[in-house]
């Protein structure tokens, strides 16, 4: 009796770790792709700007800024790799970083004013957008000179 009750209670566990651990199956990853490219005004690169991608339906976002030649990478979650899907683009002037202290809720200042057209600054007025594929996307964005 003693054997029968310790097997049918050893089932049960195993029966349980196997529902708990999905039998090795598991969720599908999310697809993910990294995101590099040049932000131009004109001609000319564009520095110290920041590029933001917003994907609707899921609320994802990355962003990234750009450097001296206009280059960018964008980051998402600390890492270099944003889930696919398209996204809505927009540029903006870099923010400085908070400052110790500074009250909940203030937004930091920008480093200084935006030199593109402002409709590049808000997703809703930007006609920039991006479609993130599985694996590197170079994602270019020309701006145009208002």
């Amino acid at each position: 009796m003693k054997s029968m009750l310790r097997t049918a209670g050893c089932g049960l566990t195993l029966a349980l770790v196997l529902t708990l651990s999905g039998c090795g199956g598991g969720a599908p990853a999310t697809p993910m792709g990294t995101v590099t490219g040049k932000v131009t005004l004109g001609d000319q690169p564009l520095a110290d700007v920041t590029v933001s991608f917003f994907e609707e339906k899921t609320a994802m976002a990355a962003s990234g800024d750009t450097g001296a030649d206009g280059t960018y990478k964008l980051l998402y979650a600390g890492g270099p790799q944003i889930p696919v899907g398209n996204y809505k683009v927009r540029v903006t002037s870099k923010e400085e970083p908070m400052k110790p202290g500074a009250a909940a809720g203030t937004l930091p200042p920008a480093s200084k004013p935006f030199p593109g057209p402002k409709m590049y600054e808000a997703f809703d007025t930007s006609t920039l957008t991006a479609e993130v594929k599985v694996g590197e996307n170079k994602v270019d964005l020309p701006l145009k000179k208002e």
